[in-house]
């Protein structure tokens, strides 16, 4: 029989902890595949800054929606984020007939930008600003929508409807 130290018993529980604590390890399987997916998605949750927005591609039912939830909660775990930070769901479908809509919702919009816009009001950008915002379908956004996303991917400006100025940061 061997004996084992103090040293070697606290590493092994240390270890043991770090792999209960992995918000991953019900995914990650035996899978050298999605251990690879997996290590980018922990990358581009603690890239210095703001992180590195990530798109999940792949069928419906594949489980985007569960790993985005599980990258937000290894953000929290890792400290990137507050323990309070929001983590906002839109699916970007329920709004594919009513483009302006979408944009209002997602950039917000300036008081009298269209008719019943009584107040200057946050889009899901701002409201999720120090959080995470899952876009589910985000192919359903339209032209101007897909611009207004993709500089504020760029530059971390928000547009809101009714803006002339060029958007916020």
């Amino acid at each position: 029989m061997r004996s084992t130290n103090k040293t070697e018993l606290s590493k092994s529980a240390e270890e043991e902890k770090k792999i209960e604590e992995d918000v991953f390890r019900e995914i990650a399987g035996q899978s050298y595949t999605m251990e690879q997916v997996l290590n980018k998605c922990k990358i581009s949750a603690t890239y210095p800054g703001r992180g590195i927005p990530i798109m999940l591609l792949g069928p419906s039912g594949v489980g985007k929606s569960m790993l985005a939830e599980k990258i937000y909660l290894y953000a929290k775990q890792q400290r990137m984020i507050l323990e309070d930070a929001p983590y906002i769901v839109l699916n970007c479908a329920d709004y594919a007939n009513n483009k302006e809509l979408l944009s209002s919702i997602l950039f917000g919009y300036k008081k009298g930008a269209f008719t019943g816009a009584n107040k200057d009001t946050q889009g899901l950008f701002e409201k999720a600003n120090n959080g995470y915002l899952l876009l589910d379908e985000v192919h359903r956004l339209p032209p101007e929508g897909q611009e207004k996303l993709f500089r504020y991917i760029d530059t971390g400006m928000v547009n809101p409807l009714g803006d002339g100025s060029g958007g916020k940061s």
